[in-house]
């Protein structure tokens, strides 16, 4: 079983490591390939990102985490 304190703990780290992990792939992003590379790639990430948004949002909704 894991206390609360560990689970702080544990959750603080999960969070810096999204953050730095974020933000090594955007320090490696090239902007110039990205903006070559047009306009409809960035509308499929825009409607991927949105979809997995909505459909975490349903399922905490099905499990009454909110």
């Amino acid at each position: 079983m894991i206390t609360a304190e560990v689970g702080s703990v544990f959750s603080q780290v999960s969070k810096f490591a999204m953050v730095m992990a974020l933000g090594a792939i955007g320090l490696q992003t090239d902007f110039r390939q990205v903006a070559k590379s047009g306009f409809l790639p960035m509308v499929h990430g825009f409607l991927v990102s949105a979809i997995v948004v909505i459909v975490s949002f349903l399922a905490q909704m099905l499990l009454g985490q909110m």
